[in-house]
């Protein structure tokens, strides 16, 4: 019990030492997407419910922009799949990595962008660690860092807005 317990620990610190270069990205392009996005007149929280369900980066920027004209959702569908297709590539060449995982599979080729397509790709993983837990764990961390810089930027941009309304 106690060694798997120290095993996890250890696939936890590699997943968030490959990840770290990644949070501090995140986190400011999520700042800058929440700001963004209230400063398009946007609620806190929307920013943060299109982080948790688009997560695609670009993407959303496009889209937030797009939400505040009259709504073309076949446009919106051709500029989300021209922008991000360049995953569908990320995901063929991730597939021998990701066999066998089952379930987590599905989140780890949601969670598939840029980022977190390198750190993934590139490990070179001993026997000693549990390929498929890192790989989701970087995937998931990647996933908390763009969703907590979305919120904190949205959240910050509304303390803002009443800051300066109540000058």
């Amino acid at each position: 019990m106690e060694e798997q317990v120290s095993s996890r620990r250890h696939e936890w610190q590699i997943a968030l030492t490959a990840s770290a270069p990644v949070m501090l990205g995140y986190i400011v392009l999520g700042l800058g997407y929440g700001l963004y996005t209230h400063s398009l007149g946007f609620s806190w929280w929307v920013p943060t419910l299109m982080a948790l369900t688009i997560y695609g980066g670009s993407v959303e920027f496009v889209i937030a922009n797009m939400l505040t004209q009259a709504f073309n959702p076949l446009t919106v569908l051709v500029i989300t799949l021209v922008v991000g297709f360049r995953q569908f590539f990320y995901s063929i060449a991730m597939l021998g990595k990701y066999k066998g995982h089952g379930f987590q599979k599905f989140f780890q080729i949601f969670s598939l962008t840029d980022e977190t397509f390198v750190v993934n790709y590139q490990f070179r993983l001993g026997d000693d660690v549990d390929h498929q837990r890192v790989y989701t764990m970087v995937a998931a961390l990647d996933y908390f860092y763009w969703v907590f810089g979305t919120w904190l930027g949205g959240t910050l941009g509304s303390i803002l807005g009443l800051f300066v309304k109540s000058c």
